[in-house]
């Protein structure tokens, strides 16, 4: 899995290291059930390592507008033109038109995405390997916008793993 080493020095993947681990292992099976694993696993993933990178900096709970806003910011600044290998362009509407595009069960437009995934309401023969190494690639990429900077809090505590928002405690009657 060396080619994975370097996503463990941000804050933001280290503290998912053992889920993702899972998630890019299943890959490595070249098995279908390996695929539907892989996917199963990073697609729910990205978008929370989105959110904890948004909480981290803005302290608030984001709406999906704010994630992708999030998402193409830091993507825009890491790779500082439009135009540059790291297609920030290319990457937000593949996130926004693929990774979370919604469903409906009414006319049958079930797209694989992470909210089909995870609704369970995809076909099973979306469950791809090409789409299980476009989950890995993403990560990969993403790997290279949400760094230390996304999550200011996580690396000056000094801890490894997402930033947790308070809990809020209920009294005992």
């Amino acid at each position: 899995m060396t080619f994975v080493e370097y996503w463990w020095k941000r804050p933001i993947f280290q503290g998912k290291r053992p889920i993702l681990l899972a998630g890019v292992e299943a890959y490595f099976t070249f098995k279908e059930a390996g695929y539907i694993n892989c996917i199963k696993t990073l697609y729910s993933e990205i978008e929370g390592m989105l959110r904890v990178g948004y909480f981290s900096q803005y302290r608030k709970n984001p709406s999906f507008s704010d994630l992708m806003e999030y998402m193409q910011e830091r993507a825009n600044d890491k790779f500082v033109s439009p135009n540059s290998l790291g297609f920030p362009t290319l990457l937000y509407r593949y996130m926004h038109d693929i990774i979370f595009c919604g469903f409906d069960l009414e006319t049958g437009s079930i797209a694989l995405s992470r909210h089909s995934s995870s609704h369970g309401v995809a076909s099973s023969d979306e469950y791809t390997r090409r789409k299980a190494l476009q989950a890995i690639l993403l990560l990969d990429q993403m790997s290279s916008f949400l760094d230390q900077d996304s999550a200011p809090n996580a690396v000056s505590s000094g801890r490894t793993g997402p930033i947790q928002p308070e809990r809020k405690r209920h009294k005992k009657t």
